[in-house]
């Protein structure tokens, strides 16, 4: 085996030749090999060595990886290089045992000769033989890390497909038995949708950009909701067109300055923006919309529930008051320290935030289903319908307010934008005028996720992950804990989508519960609260990751292959994490919620 590209030079090499100047070890995996000609001012036996150095550490690599390569290194002996060695062997470990062997034998021989022609003429031939051998397993080595195993891909790529496949059928069987076939605009526009953007990875410019796809997809799905709310006001069926088409303007509205604060992608991300521009004004400008966003979110949600209703609805609002008021100093204090060059590492006001969120959330989701059932006088359905809106806002809530704690000040309005556009949403599904399907009310919460995703400045480039965020609150270096506050932050506006979800199935909980005998109908409760709101974001990321995989592979020997289809794959992957543990919440809260209504309901009966 001899190596076709001997002179050519490699960014692995630079390693292992830095490192033997130095004098400290090669890093454990690297498959680099020494720059002999930077070694020419050295002696024979310190260039020899370097070599030898050198061969040690791929020779440990080679051994990883070939089980069977027995071939014993003894820089004392070549006896160690024996025919049962070889044997045990293929023929490449033959090949690199008999190159080895063949330098070591050299490198022995300088040391035991004295005359100088002959040890001379033993170096060369040592070098020679350990050059050769360094760049034969070195290529062999960065070959065997891009193997691909095609039997093992295509059966997981096959699972993947079947998985896909049984999800999608599973939606279409639970449309057609709950819609009986009638297919409208919206409905046609969203099957469309899933596959263009499942169609848009074949293209690098597409995966690079995807942030004007779901800008252009969630904005479209909008206005067809709002010609659709216009039809029925012309037709006479809708007599206030204000109050239905103004949650639709306010989404749209939104959703433009959001796709206008952050450039995003990546070959547009120098062009200005709304962000740049403030990041270039005052640091006072960026801490005022912070604190704006902060007040502005605390009144959002106090208009979203009840204080006055219950006490335990009075206790969730003030501890968020308190945890609001934690937020906003600890945002002054930000905007003090970088004004005045500070320390600024307290990490008790966001321990303190963690803490009353948690516990804030925690109790909502297990105090609220006793004290509505017990204090619910107008009957299970609209018992149900209230404990899921009130919960539901606690999460959105809090969740925005820890994204207003670990998200850049400059992501603020961003966030508070967001919010308004999936309560601007809830307002509009829960109107008796605009009857919407409950799959298509969960596409369009669904959509604005992912399109928020981009609207906070993330694109499909693992340069833009927000890594200082991480650390807010942390006093040690903790690796777990600083990878969730990340995954946290860079999946904030797809859990939010998914904890919007909670809101929007009060919504879906109609009057189809309840049968003629008045008796409470708990399949059709569960397929609209938990079937469908599971099922349609589980539809659509298994249709993108199934997809974009398959692209993946037919795209392995591409130019951008490590630049762009990469790193997109791990943000679906992570995507899917976001996905799966969106569906088990809303799942878990709307089960717990009917268990605990159900006991209440035994009980009264008895």
């Amino acid at each position: 085996m001899v190596f076709p590209h001997k002179h050519l030079l490699f960014q692995v090499d630079i390693a292992p030749t830095l490192t033997l100047l130095f004098g400290v070890p090669i890093p454990k995996n690297n498959i680099g090999v020494t720059l002999t000609n930077i070694f020419q001012s050295l002696t024979e036996e310190q260039r020899l060595r370097a070599l030898e150095l050198n061969s040690w550490q791929l020779l440990r690599l080679l051994r990883a990886n070939l089980p069977q390569l027995c071939c014993d290194y003894s820089s004392s002996s070549t006896s160690n290089f024996n025919s049962g060695t070889l044997l045990r062997a293929d023929s490449t470990g033959i090949n690199f045992c008999l190159q080895l062997a063949k330098a070591v034998s050299a490198h022995d021989s300088w040391r035991l000769q004295n005359n100088s022609t002959l040890r001379s003429d033993y170096f060369h031939i040592a070098s020679e033989s350990y050059e050769l051998f360094l760049r034969n397993a070195s290529e062999w080595l960065s070959h065997r890390a891009t193997d691909k195993p095609i039997h093992i891909l295509l059966v997981a790529v096959v699972l993947m497909f079947i998985s896909c496949l049984l999800f999608v059928c599973l939606a279409f069987w639970l449309f057609f038995n709950t819609y009986n076939n009638l297919w409208t605009s919206e409905d046609t526009f969203i099957f469309i949708a899933v596959i263009l953007h499942a169609m848009s990875f074949g293209s690098s410019s597409f995966v690079e950009e995807e942030q004007y796809t779901w800008h252009f997809l969630t904005t479209t799905l909008y206005l067809i909701f709002l010609f659709t709310q216009i039809r029925t006001f012309l037709k006479g069926l809708n007599g206030n067109l204000s109050e239905v088409v103004s949650p639709i303007i306010l989404v749209l509205i939104s959703g433009r300055i959001l796709r206008g604060w952050h450039q995003g992608g990546i070959n547009w991300a120098h062009l200005p923006d709304i962000s740049k521009l403030l990041l270039w004004l005052s640091p006072s400008t960026i801490t005022f919309l912070h604190i704006t966003s902060i007040l502005s979110l605390s009144v959002l949600y106090s208009n979203s529930i009840s204080i006055l209703k219950s006490q335990f609805n009075l206790v969730l609002w003030l501890s968020y008051l308190i945890g609001a008021c934690l937020v906003l100093l600890q945002s002054i204090k930000n905007n003090i320290a970088n004004t005045i060059l500070v320390d600024h590492g307290t990490t008790w006001i966001p321990q303190a935030v963690y803490v009353i969120g948690g516990i804030s959330v925690i109790s909502s989701l297990f105090g609220l289903p006793w004290f509505s059932s017990i204090r619910s006088k107008k009957g299970i359905f609209l018992g149900i319908r209230e404990c899921i809106y009130d919960i539901g806002s606690s999460y959105v809530a809090f969740w925005c307010l820890l994204q207003l704690l670990l998200q850049q000040p400059v992501n603020a309005i961003p966030v508070l934008l967001i919010y308004m556009q999936h309560r601007a949403s809830v307002s509009l599904f829960a109107d008796s005028v605009s009857e919407h399907k409950d799959w298509v009310k969960v596409a369009a919460m669904y959509f604005l996720g992912l399109a928020g995703h981009f609207g906070l400045g993330n694109t499909n480039s693992l340069a833009t992950i927000d890594v200082a965020g991480a650390f807010i609150g942390i006093s040690s270096y903790s690796t777990v804990l600083s990878g969730i506050l990340m995954f946290c932050i860079t999946y904030a506006s797809p859990i939010l989508s998914h904890l919007s979800m909670v809101m929007c199935i009060s919504t879906m909980v109609d009057r189809r519960v309840i049968s003629s005998k008045e008796k409470f109908n708990w399949r059709i409760l569960l397929e609209s609260t938990v079937a469908i709101p599971s099922l349609v974001p589980l539809v659509v990321n298994s249709v993108a990751l199934t997809s974009f995989t398959v692209v993946l592979l037919l795209m392995r020997n591409h130019l951008f292959v490590w630049s762009v289809f990469s790193p997109k794959y791990l943000y679906l992957c992570a995507s899917t994490v976001s996905v799966y543990l969106g569906v088990l919440l809303i799942a878990g809260t709307v089960f717990y919620i009917c268990y605990v209504f159900t006991i209440d309901k035994r009980k009264y009966q008895t």
